[in-house]
Order: C-alpha cells, then sequence, then structure tokens
C-alpha cells in the first residue's frame, strides 16, 4: 500500500517537474546546457517510472517470476534512476525541488523491489 503511494507522489512530483521545464519563464534563461541536462533528468525519470510500472504489470498481469522479470526490468530502472538523481541538480529551484525529491522515492522504491525479491 504505501509503494502505491510513494509511487504516485513519485508520478505527481515529475509530472510538476515537466510542467515547470515547459512552462516556466524562468527556465528560458538557463543556459543551453543546464536545459539540455535538465531534460535529460526528466526523461531518465520518467523511463525509470514507466520501466517501475511496467515491471509491476509483467509481474501481476502474467503470473511470470518476480526475479526473471526484476532480471530484465532492474538494471535500466537503477541506471536512469542514478542518471536523474545526478542530473537533476542543474534546472531552476523548482525543477530541483520537484525532480530530486522524486528521483530519491523513485530510488527508495527501486530499492524496495530489490528487497522484496
Amino acid at each position: 500500500m504505501i509503494g502505491f503511494l510513494l509511487f504516485f507522489v513519485a508520478i505527481l512530483l515529475v509530472t510538476i517537474a515537466w510542467c515547470f521545464l515547459l512552462l516556466d519563464k524562468s527556465t528560458r534563461s538557463l543556459r543551453l546546457w543546464r536545459r539540455i541536462l535538465s531534460w535529460a533528468a526528466l526523461l531518465a525519470l520518467t523511463v525509470s517510472l514507466v520501466d517501475l510500472l511496467l515491471g509491476l504489470i509483467l509481474v501481476q498481469g502474467n503470473n511470470a517470476n518476480y526475479l526473471d522479470v526484476l532480471r530484465r526490468v532492474a538494471p535500466i530502472g537503477f541506471l536512469s534512476t542514478g542518471i536523474a538523481l545526478l542530473t537533476c541538480w542543474f534546472g531552476t529551484r523548482k525543477i530541483v525541488l520537484s525532480s530530486s525529491a522524486s528521483s530519491l522515492i523513485t530510488s527508495f522504491l527501486w530499492l524496495m523491489t530489490l528487497v522484496g525479491a
């Protein structure tokens, strides 16, 4: 139950960060390399959350072996979460707050998934 709540909060924070990146006027004043890293962070975080959701669907929908699904899904999820955690610090303050919090929550969710295996 707590995992689903954290997953929902992480998706909400990523959505807020995407809105800040796309709609906030202060983002346009960032240098190009910082904007590119902000895009990379949010894209990697989105990939990680979709990967986590895909793993959950595969385990529950097909009655697949949990370890087989985790072996296929986890490396991409851990890698993209790590990339997001390292590159989320280059945006505006609003983007940094929402994306870093979502990255930490997503890292915790992946850790919960790994420990649950």
